[in-house]
């Protein structure tokens, strides 16, 4: 036996390096690029071939990672006190702009007199930074070159004849630990915090109905949209370059084209709402923010200012909810670019991502092989005409290569997200070395969590501190946004035609009930249509009769397959493989139960359902792999929307 195990290991592990091998070299073929050497992720490799091959000048904007102009709430807030406690009318960032004295932009000015708060990290202060040469998050200066660079701005301010207020941020929290009445003034204001676009939000799940049973004259639907991101890749709307900080003076907001962050108040009786929410850390879509954060189960009797929400969105995100029946009530920051580009698919120009997609585009059609209907010499010639007259690629090769069409998937699924990862991930280093050891340890800018290996080994895991997160040169968070929110928008347009026949949807798949006589979502092949995804499994025209969901991510249904004239049933719960083992007690009927018995007034204390696992493979944090039993509880737990008798849903707020 062990020397079955042995011979079977060999093979898989010659089989993998084969396998890589016959990657790297399609892959450095087409983009002359190599995966392994250039890159330690797909994501990463999509980005050089993007940046190596398709990327033009003067398009895609390194965006700081905490942003532009930065204003300090800390600094807002001692102007504020001191305008109260001297009874002045200090100008600022909020309430006229940042005055500029001496080729300098200060924090406030009143007069001959003008205030500078020093944040500690950002000007190198002594006192609180003893490492003078440590650089400044995102700078190439040191701590001692920005605090000389500060020392200069306050000596040239003076010698232009102005009376120059300094305070430096210890001191300032010094100040309010100190004095009661300060702090009492200070946790009063209600100043809103800087637009952070990391705030705009990504896909969008639910179940709208928990159990549904389809009637003799109806049918359930699952389509999903082709290829929804890189649809939105290469037709989307995208800025150029960085954008317009504006916090005041504001002109009508559907002049602005950018990301904005407001506050609005959402019509009743929507079903499906159009603005995202967050509420006590999940994603919201809710007509009332009270009903909401406090998951409120009865009829919403909240006032206009309590259902009202706050958040950030893409402007033409905002635009259809305005459509739809919301009102912005006041507007607190934009960020607006002047230059946007999108693909003319008549002219075939534009776009900043159309030549990427359409490259892997290209590549994974002809590797799909000939479609079904084609079988003489004038089918192909009218399909490969056809696919150039709607996508504006023009097929050559075509030839079915599964490796091929894995690869060209990967590359355009694997590109955009790049775009707006977070920079603070964790490091994990091996030190056997005390000095270094105790250099990471004791580093004040970063939270380290330390694990001992041996007695000369230890493990430290450090993660930077978000004021200290360098940023990187090619990450741009306004593209992330703008893919997702136009990905959003473009599965609203079908669940607003749907309205209460949607069952459940996820970011790119819709499950429906189709009557006759009413709306369906027209089926196609090419990216953006929506498939049918019955198909290709159950045969053509096969359709749900029985559905049941659990809340995102966990359902199952009933499906009639008209290619073997039988119905079968599917499950899939997110986080729980599936085994046959598994399946013997979560499945459609066990799922049906627990939703049948759910009461969201419960929670935690609903019915659940026991999952072993006897054999799960394991990795302790010091990387030891091994198998062990597990378990986990399976309940329905559903907080999205408000769960009305008959198992259908409303926003909160309705």
């Amino acid at each position: 036996m062990e020397k079955e195990m042995k011979k079977y290991c060999v093979a898989d592990v010659d089989l993998l390096r084969k396998g890589c091998l016959t990657f790297r070299r399609i892959f450095y073929a087409m983009n002359d690029v190599d995966p392994f050497a250039e890159a330690m992720t797909i994501a990463q490799a999509c980005q050089k071939v993007f940046r190596k091959c398709f990327l033009e000048e003067e398009s895609i904007a390194a965006v700081p990672y905490l942003g532009y102009d930065n204003h300090s709430l800390k600094a807002l807030k001692w102007l504020a006190w001191l305008s109260h406690r001297d009874g002045i009318r200090i100008k600022h960032a909020r309430n006229g702009g940042e005055t500029t004295v001496a080729g300098y932009k200060v924090d406030g000015s009143c007069g001959n007199r003008v205030y500078e708060f020093q944040g500690c990290l950002w000007h190198g202060c002594p006192e609180c930074h003893t490492d003078r040469e440590k650089l400044v998050p995102g700078s190439t200066l040191t701590m001692e070159d920005t605090y000389q660079k500060t020392s200069w701005k306050i000596r040239d301010l003076r010698r232009s004849g102005m009376d120059v207020v300094e305070m430096w941020e210890c001191e300032y929290d010094r100040m309010l630990y100190q004095d009661k009445k300060m702090k009492e003034f200070v946790d009063a204001l209600d100043y809103k915090p800087p637009l952070n676009p990391r705030n705009a939000f990504g896909g969008r799940t639910n179940a709208t109905c928990l159990m549904y049973d389809a009637k003799p004259e109806e049918q359930i639907k699952y389509i999903d949209v082709c290829s929804l991101y890189p649809w939105v890749n290469k037709y989307g709307r995208y800025p150029i370059g960085h954008p317009t900080i504006v916090t005041e003076n504001f002109r009508p907001w559907q002049g602005y084209e950018g990301i904005i962050y407001c506050r609005v108040l959402p019509p009743r009786k929507l079903y499906h709402p159009v603005l995202p929410y967050r509420s006590n850390n999940k994603l919201l879509f809710p007509l009332c923010a009270k009903c909401a954060d406090e998951r409120r189960l009865d009829d919403c009797k909240h006032t206009a200012d309590e259902r009202a929400i706050e958040g950030t969105w893409v402007t033409f995100e905002l635009k259809k909810a305005v459509e739809k029946g919301y009102v912005v009530l006041n507007v607190n920051e934009v960020w607006h670019f002047e230059k946007h580009t999108q693909y003319d698919p008549r002219t075939r120009r534009g776009g900043l991502f159309s030549g990427y997609i359409d490259t892997f585009l290209k590549m994974k059609q002809e590797a799909d092989g000939w479609p079904s209907e084609c079988h003489t010499e004038e089918d192909k010639k009218a399909y490969i005409d056809d696919y150039e007259r709607r996508e504006g690629v023009r097929l050559e090769t075509i030839e079915k290569n599964e490796g091929k069409r894995c690869l060209a998937k990967l590359m355009l699924n694997s590109f955009w997200g790049k775009f707006g990862q977070r920079c603070n991930l964790p490091r994990k280093t091996i030190i056997n070395d005390l000095r270094k050891f105790w250099e990471l340890a004791s580093d004040s800018t970063k939270e380290v969590k330390i694990a001992r290996i041996d007695e000369d080994c230890m493990e430290l895991i450090c993660t930077d501190k978000e004021e200290y997160v360098d940023g990187g040169g090619n990450k741009n968070i306004f593209i992330a946004a703008y893919t997702t929110a136009q990905a959003r928008l473009k599965l609203y347009s079908y669940l607003e035609q749907l309205d209460e026949r949607v069952l459940y949807f996820d970011t790119d798949s819709i499950i429906y009930i189709s009557r006759l006589g009413q709306y369906d979502p027209p089926i196609g092949n090419y990216l953006g249509d929506m498939t049918d995804e019955l198909d290709k499994d159950y045969g053509t025209g096969s359709y749900i009769t029985r559905f049941v969901s659990g809340g995102p991510k966990n359902y199952a249904y009933e499906v009639y397959s008209t290619k073997k004239g039988t119905t079968s049933r599917q499950c899939k719960v997110r986080g729980i493989t599936l085994t046959a083992r598994v399946s013997q007690r979560v499945n459609f009927d066990s799922m049906k139960n627990l939703v049948e018995q759910f009461d969201p007034a419960r929670c935690e204390d609903n019915e659940s359902i026991l999952v072993e696992k006897k054999h799960d493979i394991v990795r302790k944090r010091l990387g030891e792999v091994y198998s062990k039993p597990t378990h986990k509880m399976y309940r329905i737990v559903y907080d999205k929307r408000v769960l009305r008798p008959d198992f259908s849903t409303v926003p909160y707020g309705y």
